[in-house]
């Protein structure tokens, strides 16, 4: 190795340690909240989130359209 790649290496590991020393731990807690599923097939994509709800997720399975509601 060329004595300029290992400046480089012995620079991106410094700054690795530097970074990992000083770095705060990111912890998540999350509650667990209420969640409703609704699945409705086609006609019937005229939905309402009710007051106080959500919307987490929306996707198709099977020709349905499911959508998970977490209460606020």
């Amino acid at each position: 190795m060329t004595s300029m790649k290992k400046v480089v290496v012995v620079l991106m590991l410094m700054a690795s340690i530097t970074f990992g020393m000083f770095a705060e731990p990111q912890i998540t807690h999350e509650e667990h909240k209420e969640q409703k599923i609704v699945s409705m097939r086609k006609p019937a994509l005229d939905y309402k989130v009710p007051a106080g709800w959500h919307v987490v997720a929306i996707t198709a399975i099977d020709g349905e359209i499911v959508i998970v509601l977490e209460k606020n």
